[in-house]
């Protein structure tokens, strides 16, 4: 069992963007690159994605590219968290969007530091949001969550209700962005040229 293994979550159905998020690129770069460059410390790195994506999505080394459970497709991020935690044995899941592309190590470094054993999941805050999805979650709650996706009680922040959970606090909401929309998509390719 490693200590850390990455879930880099790109399976979601990118509706109101209106493409593949994680093969948007920004700077000739795809998104999912981003958020892979900001975990390349971790011993183990998972890509879960949809069927349709698999062939789309770049296979690279040292990355497995896996799909949701079948008995979770489609059950949002809960699933691919739950199905990366079934296919990497690890103390600690490093979990974070393909769609945030200014996330970064040094976030994910500072999330680490809090993993000692204390707490069930490490997550953002940022200027009193928190961020579920840029986050670390021990392996003890693979239970909870494969009990949530029984339930059909996929909201991240009710399984956080029932946790030990260590709010890391952040003031750069830039860093957490992520793009939802064409209209936001088009306004980082902006800046590009400013």
């Amino acid at each position: 069992m490693t200590e850390y293994a990455a879930i880099v979550l790109a399976g979601g159905m990118s509706r109101r963007f209106g493409d593949e998020k994680a093969i948007a690129k920004w700077n000739d770069k795809l998104f999912i690159s981003y958020s892979l460059e900001a975990v390349n410390h971790v011993e183990q790195t998972i890509i879960v994605t949809r069927d349709d994506l698999l062939s789309k999505v770049p296979q690279l080394a040292n990355v497995q590219l896996i799909t949701d459970a079948e008995a979770y497709k489609g059950k949002g991020p809960l699933a691919g968290i739950y199905s990366g935690m079934t296919r990497a044995e690890a103390e600690w899941y490093v979990v974070l969007p393909c769609d945030t592309p200014w996330i970064n190590k040094t976030i994910m470094k500072q999330l680490q530091a809090y993993c000692d054993g204390q707490f069930e999941a490490i997550v953002s805050k940022v200027n009193g949001c928190m961020q579920p999805l840029i986050g670390i979650y021990h392996r003890r709650l693979k239970e909870k969550i494969k009990e949530k996706l029984e339930k059909n009680e996929l909201r991240m922040k009710q399984l956080l209700s029932e946790c030990i959970v260590k709010e890391v606090h952040f003031s750069e909401e830039k860093l957490f962005a992520n793009i939802n929309t064409k209209e936001e998509y088009e306004n980082l390719l902006r800046m590009d040229h400013q």
